[in-house]
């Protein structure tokens, strides 16, 4: 019986880890385009980043990882006023 629940998880294994994989491309585009930009809105990092999908913790180390880069993250209204 244990098996059978082992095995009764590996495609919520597998759909986790789809899940990560789309969200790895989402984040990848998300630096590339900020990179160019020098920022990027909370807007745009909720969007790659949906809550209900990311935990908060995974949230924080890529928020670091771009202050790591320079990448400053700003609210959309700032990005109105300076264009």
């Amino acid at each position: 019986m244990a098996a059978k629940d082992n095995d009764d998880q590996k495609p919520d294994d597998q759909d986790a880890e789809i899940s990560l994989d789309l969200s790895q491309t989402a984040i990848k585009k998300m630096i590339a385009e900020a990179r160019e930009k020098g920022y990027i809105t909370y807007d745009q990092l909720n969007q790659a980043l949906p809550p209900d999908q990311v935990s908060s913790e995974q949230i924080e180390d890529v928020m670091s990882m771009l202050s790591e880069m320079g990448i400053n993250i700003i609210e959309a209204e700032d990005v109105e006023e300076e264009e």
